[in-house]
């Protein structure tokens, strides 16, 4: 009930109308008042929402402070837990024991001396965003062996020549799930990445706070999933006989990593280890510790466990109360040495240049009012709430400035909206360029409509340059940033390819556009005024119109996989030189999500994409899904010219004829083609399941090896090769 001077405004909380009919017309007298000042609360709070500190307007403030005491941390989260809803996390998160060696957990699985057979004099390396910036990968190769995640197992083949490939040797992680994983440009040292996994099916018992009461118990709680992220540095000299030299482990999960010279740095997520969040009728919490580290994450190097920081060394942020932490650490290859940086944060997306490391987090800024409300007021409220909803979607962009090996928070920004992935975020001459999309939300309303921004941040993290509202109703479906030119593709049923200037951070504007059916999931350079897009076909007759919804577009028009290469030489007017469509609507390549799975070589003309076609059988009735069947999985190889487009030259499948006479619907997954690479003219083809070995030129089969351990089907792998369950 909210009242203002003597007089009161009742509200039904059924129906939001009068509850008294006696005073209706005492409260008419007031009504006028009444409204005119819950104008004036919305306008206010309107006023606040517009004025308040935002990503469009430089700021100073916008940095780091650290903790003053455990006490103000503990606080701190407690808040930020209620703020979140009545949930719990148990956190006993033990992680596995490990050998101090890996001959502990190896196989040698070869006879043969390690170092027998030459070298490849030429071979690809994993497709990634920025030059000099390794990305961590599923598989690697050095010319000479490969280096492959597969079956829960890292296997360490030697794969040239390929006439005698086979598995030299097969490390097992004790348990735990690798992810992926670095090798040294010597070929000495190998990193990887691994998950422990926990699942808890009822309430966690163990350390349950004393003051936790039955009346006091909540009524939620999750199914933790990454119980403890784990670092692993091995020494490799002797392929047959790898030795473990160094073992971190973090209670929290790994997100993703960036390998600059000898250092890898990676990041990872971390809830605060409350044993049980506990809240009694005053609303209190209790954390787990007794110490003045309780619940803080824990790490373990080499089998001694600390805090990952005390709490002044622990950073807090202006205007966000995220419920985690970050830690941005690295490991040097060499040297072995750590360092690191803990942060009260979350982390989403991760880009890295080879001076820094960005990574943003989506939080929406606004209060939310449940009460019952006068539906004249209500109507008012929403006039105003679904235009300004575009301030409350914001990102935030964490900087750590990475100085051979050493980590330090460099600086935060806030930008309006929220980003699709790392290829949205870009670092050119000191400033990052960040491409965000601003949803409609849940509003029916066809006047509130999605838009789309790109921002320009200096070394300060201050927005020194916009351009705002592009493509209102699309989305951001791929960016790419190219020196001073950007470009990015919105899409609702029709693809707008935008090109950017970006040479005046200070004034980016619109050079041209592009406008053709279809959109591009991932854009690949081939070189300065060309570039190679992948994604999904649209029926260019879909008329929007004549449809019950506007989303019907993407499980009625939507085609199979589409490949153009674009020339951008004239700004103003870019073209689609070459396309070309595979398969039809359902056809699905890995590529689309995951640029690591692409291997493209501009000088060899060289494209193959991992893929799997779908078709129907009835093609004049293309709204029956159950006439469609898979075609092929499998990868397909191209010639890719800027002068004849693009020309298959062949197709290669782990599947057999005996797998396709027991499939169904769906192939084995754990035989889809996951990522190609070649070494001088041999072409090679990874799948859960195998390693094979095909002639570049001819595309004749030369060999295969076969990985063997536990079944992971149950495991697909998520964007980045990150392992996700289903």
């Amino acid at each position: 009930m909210a009242k203002w001077g003597k007089n009161k405004l009742r509200v039904n909380n059924d129906t939001g109308g009068y509850d008294d009919s006696s005073q209706r017309e005492e409260d008419r007298k007031f009504n006028s008042t009444a409204i005119s000042l819950v104008l004036v609360a919305i306008v206010v709070s309107a006023l606040f929402i517009f004025f308040a500190p935002q990503a469009g307007t430089p700021s100073n403030n916008l940095q780091m402070s650290k903790f003053s005491s455990y006490d103000e941390l503990v606080n701190y989260f407690s808040k930020a837990q209620s703020n979140y809803g009545r949930g719990i996390y148990a956190t006993d998160l033990a992680l596995p024991a490990m050998a101090n060696i890996a001959t502990g957990a190896m196989k040698n699985n070869s006879s043969q001396e390690s170092t027998a057979g030459s070298a490849a004099s030429d071979y690809s390396k994993t497709n990634v965003q920025v030059v000099g910036v390794d990305e961590a990968d599923i598989i690697k190769n050095d010319g000479k062996y490969i280096y492959a995640i597969a079956k829960g197992q890292l296997f360490i083949v030697n794969a040239f020549p390929a006439e005698d490939m086979n598995i030299i040797s097969t490390v097992d992680l004790n348990g735990a799930t690798p992810i992926e994983m670095f090798i040294s440009d010597d070929s000495t040292k190998l990193v990887v990445f691994a998950n422990s996994y926990g699942y808890y099916g009822g309430y966690y018992a163990t350390g349950v706070n004393s003051k936790m009461t039955a009346t006091s118990m909540p009524t939620r709680y999750p199914y933790l999933r990454e119980s403890g992220a784990i670092v692993q540095l091995y020494n490799i000299s002797d392929k047959a006989a790898p030795v473990l030299e160094k073992e971190i482990s973090f209670e929290g999960s790994y997100l993703t990593s960036r390998l600059i010279g000898d250092n890898a740095y990676f990041v990872i997520n971390s809830y605060p280890r409350w044993n049980w969040i506990a809240y009694s009728s005053e609303g209190s919490s209790d954390s787990n510790g007794t110490d003045s580290n309780g619940i803080i994450p824990m790490m373990t190097v080499n089998g001694k466990e600390t805090p990952v920081a005390s709490a002044i060394e622990i950073g807090k942020m202006p205007y966000v109360m995220p419920s985690s932490f970050v830690t941005v650490a690295s490991l040097n290859m060499k040297t072995m040495e750590i360092d690191k940086e803990t942060v009260a944060a979350s982390a989403d997306n991760v880009y890295a240049s080879q001076d820094n490391l960005y990574f943003a987090s989506q939080y929406w800024d606004y209060y939310d009012y449940n009460g019952p409300v006068p539906l004249e007021v209500a109507s008012l409220v929403k006039s105003i709430y679904f235009p300004t909803i575009g301030t409350m979607q914001k990102t935030t962009i964490e900087k750590f400035s990475l100085d051979n090996g050493k980590v330090s928070f460099a600086g935060q920004g806030i930008v309006p909206g929220t980003i699709l992935n790392q290829f949205s975020m870009d670092e050119y001459k000191g400033d990052l360029r960040i491409a965000t999309t601003v949803e409609r939300g849940w509003n029916d309303s066809e006047t509130v409509q999605s838009k789309n921004n790109i921002y320009v941040l200096n070394s300060d993290m201050n927005v020194v340059g916009s351009i705002e509202g592009i493509a209102p109703g699309e989305k951001i479906y791929s960016a790419r940033f190219m020196g001073d030119r950007g470009y990015m593709v919105t899409f609702k049923y029709i693809d707008p390819l935008f090109v950017l200037d970006l040479s005046n951070p200070a004034n980016p504007t619109i050079l041209g556009k592009l406008k053709i059916p279809g959109y591009s999931d991932y854009m690949q350079p081939i070189d300065e005024t060309h570039i190679l897009g992948i994604g999904k076909d649209v029926n260019e007759n879909f008329d929007i119109e004549k449809v019950h919804s506007p989303d019907a577009v993407y499980y009625t028009a939507i085609g199979g996989v589409k490949m153009a290469i674009f020339d951008v030489s004239d700004v103003a007017n870019p073209k689609e030189m070459f396309k070309s469509v595979i398969g039809s609507r359902g056809t699905d390549s890995i590529a689309l999500t995951n640029h690591k799975a692409l291997l493209f070589d501009a000088a060899k003309e060289l494209l193959v994409l991992p893929i799997s076609i779908m078709e129907f059988n009835d093609t004049t009735n293309t709204s029956d899904y159950y006439s469609q069947r898979q075609t092929f999985n499998g990868a397909i190889v191209y010639n890719i010219s800027l002068l004849s487009g693009f020309t298959e030259r062949g197709r290669i499948s782990h599947i057999s004829a005996e797998d396709e006479l027991k499939s169904g619907y769906y192939y084995d997954n754990s035989k889809q083609i996951e990522r190609s690479l070649y070494m001088d003219n041999v072409l090679y083809t990874f799948s859960e399941s195998m390693l094979k070995a095909n002639a570049l030129d001819t595309l004749a089969n030369i060999s295969e090896t076969v990985f063997l351990g536990t079944d992971q089907s149950q495991v697909y792998r998520g964007y980045g090769g990150v392992p996700m369950m289903e």
